[in-house]
C-alpha cells in the first residue's frame, strides 16, 4: 500500500470543511510556522479511499477477536464517537464560555446541574423550584438515574430548596468557588421519580 504522500497530486484540492462560524484564535508568534507544511494534495474521494484501505489492514476490536486485557482495548474510538454524539456534547464548541452553556449536562446515566440562578428581584416566587423541577424531569426523561450539583456552603436558601426536592449532601469540594473562596457542598438526588 502506498503512503498518502505517494498518492499526492500537485494542485489537487479538497474542501470538506464548512465555513468557520467562530472567531479565529491566533497562535502566539513563537508557535507560528515560518513556512507552509508539506501536506498531501488529494481529492476527498481519494482521501476516503486511502483511509478505508488502511482501515482494512488493521485488526482490532471492531473487526475480529481481540484478547481481553490488551492495552489497546482501553481506547475504543467507536465508543468515543458515540459519547461525543450525545446531545449534551454534540453542538458544544470547545472554546464556548461556561456561562453560555446549558444549566445541565448528562453523560450516559449521570446528570449534572452546572448552573441554576434566579435574579435577585425575582426570588421567592417559585422560579428556582420550577427550573429545578424542569431539569429533574428532563434528566429523568432522557434516562439519567441520578443528578448531582454543587452549592456554596453559605447559600442556605439554595440548600433548603435542593433538600426539599430530594437532594442530599454527599461530600464537600474544598475551595471550589472563587470570589470569595468557599467550599462547595456536593448534593445528589438518587431517586428521580419523586
Amino acid at each position: 500500500m502506498k503512503l498518502i504522500f505517494e498518492k499526492s497530486v500537485a494542485g489537487r484540492r479538497c474542501a470538506i470543511l464548512p465555513a468557520c462560524d467562530v472567531d479565529p484564535v491566533e497562535l502566539p508568534e513563537d508557535f507560528a510556522r515560518t513556512e507552509a507544511p508539506s501536506l498531501p494534495e488529494m481529492s476527498e474521494t481519494d482521501i476516503s479511499r486511502h483511509y478505508s484501505e488502511l482501515c482494512r489492514k488493521v485488526h482490532g476490536v471492531n473487526c475480529g477477536f481481540y484478547p481481553l486485557g490488551s492495552c489497546t482495548m482501553k481506547y475504543n474510538p467507536r465508543i468515543d464517537e458515540e459519547m461525543a454524539a450525545l446531545p449534551g456534547f454534540a453542538n458544544v464548541h470547545p472554546l464556548s464560555p461556561a456561562e453560555d452553556l446549558d444549566g445541565m449536562q448528562q453523560v450516559l446515566d449521570e446528570g449534572y446541574i452546572t448552573n441554576i440562578a434566579v435574579a435577585e428581584s425575582c426570588r421567592r416566587k417559585g422560579l428556582g423550584r420550577a427550573m429545578l423541577g424542569s431539569l429533574i424531569d428532563h434528566c429523568r426523561e432522557s434516562g439519567a438515574s441520578f443528578l448531582t450539583l454543587e452549592v456554596r456552603q453559605s447559600n442556605a436558601p439554595a440548600i433548603a430548596l435542593y433538600e426539599s426536592m430530594g437532594f442530599l449532601p454527599e461530600g464537600r469540594r474544598k475551595n471550589f468557588y472563587r470570589q470569595p473562596t468557599e467550599d462547595a457542598i456536593l448534593m445528589t438526588k438518587r431517586d428521580l421519580s419523586l
